[in-house]
């Protein structure tokens, strides 16, 4: 099983603000994203504690679900890393409904 994290928000914000909230991170930081419907995802790098992420970020009905997951399928541990990865783009969210 790999290590995984996910957790939801509810926002009051529209679905085409929320995306545009997170690509405009995600540019902002060169990371490249692949947008479908009611869906981004991207990958981040290999770290000291995975060989990277793959993060998903979902909207519907005003819940935005985010996740994150371990890219290498037998990586067991992330030492809380997925966790982190989830609590930055929640608190990015909040922060943008300011």
């Amino acid at each position: 099983m790999t290590a995984n994290y996910q957790d939801f928000v509810r926002t009051s914000l529209k679905e085409k603000t929320v995306f545009e909230l997170f690509k405009n991170y995600l540019e902002s930081k060169n990371i490249k994203y692949s947008l479908n419907e009611g869906e981004i995802t991207f990958n981040t790098r290999a770290n000291l504690y995975s060989w990277g992420e793959k993060i998903k970020i979902r909207f519907s009905e005003g819940i935005v679900v985010i996740s994150s997951q371990c890219k290498l399928k037998t990586q067991i541990l992330d030492w809380g890393k997925n966790k982190r990865n989830v609590i930055k783009f929640k608190k990015l969210l909040v922060q943008g409904e300011t």
